[in-house]
């Protein structure tokens, strides 16, 4: 900013100053744009990203079937009472898990085994999320008391879910009924491996929600759809070691 003095002689010896400023001008702020209000998304449970503690219970699993053969003195043609069993399918979507078999009659046994695989990933649009417990009333057809070969047998599981994968996710409870099939193989002395499938009842009911990158929030779509089907029940590659 520039500044012009003027001086007038009115009497002698005196004079007078007037100062005149220059006019600063200042451009106004550019106009927003007017929006819609927009709705609040609902956010999603916050859950902690624990891949360390997941792979230390991977380890401990690993470590307590491979030390299995270790705690046991006697001799493998003693009679089977018990069985320590894992399934290798849901390590494939980081879901580690154990389960037990108790061999209650030369025909008969019993299973029950939990999965937990709940630990979240730092992509919100994609999400493979789950914990469930079951159980399994196994029929054997052979009558020698090894139980190996063909089995047949009565399922039940129940858990939790959240799957997302690049579309609308789905988060709820599941129930599973139905009949199993197996077969079981003798793997190196009391090791065994066993592969078997089982078809019957579905069960799901669910909230449908959609991922926000903007604000990384979720936004529900849908709450309390039950869903009701036949389906797959049970899919499994176990290994396990009879006690």
């Amino acid at each position: 900013m520039r500044q012009h003095t003027t001086t007038t002689a009115n009497t002698p010896g005196s004079t007078s100053t007037t100062a005149t400023a220059a006019r600063a001008t200042t451009s106004p702020p550019p106009a927003t744009p007017a929006t819609g209000p927009t709705p609040p998304p609902t956010p999603k449970p916050p859950y902690t990203h624990m891949k360390k503690k997941q792979i230390l219970i991977t380890a401990a699993l690993a470590a307590l079937l491979c030390l299995a053969p270790r705690v046991q003195a006697q001799d493998d043609r003693r009679p089977v009472r018990v069985a320590l069993t894992t399934n290798t399918l849901p390590y494939a979507l980081l879901a580690p898990n154990l389960g037990v078999e108790v061999f209650v009659s030369p025909r008969l046994s019993l299973a029950l085994d939990g999965v937990y695989g709940w630990w979240g990933y730092p992509d919100g649009n994609t999400i493979i999320e789950n914990w469930s417990i079951g159980g399994e009333a196994r029929y054997w057809l052979r009558p020698d008391g090894r139980y190996l070969g063909h089995h047949l047998g009565l399922g039940i599981r129940s858990g939790q879910y959240d799957v997302a994968w690049n579309d609308p996710g789905r988060r709820g409870q599941f129930t599973l009924a139905g009949i199993n099939y197996g077969h079981t193989w003798v793997l190196r002395r009391r090791w065994t491996v066993d592969a078997g499938l089982g078809l019957g009842y579905v069960r799901a009911k669910y909230d449908k929600y959609q991922w926000h990158p903007d604000t990384r929030c979720y936004e529900r779509l849908a709450a309390g759809r039950v869903k009701n089907t036949f389906g797959l029940t049970d899919l499994h590659v176990s290994i396990s070691y009879r006690f």
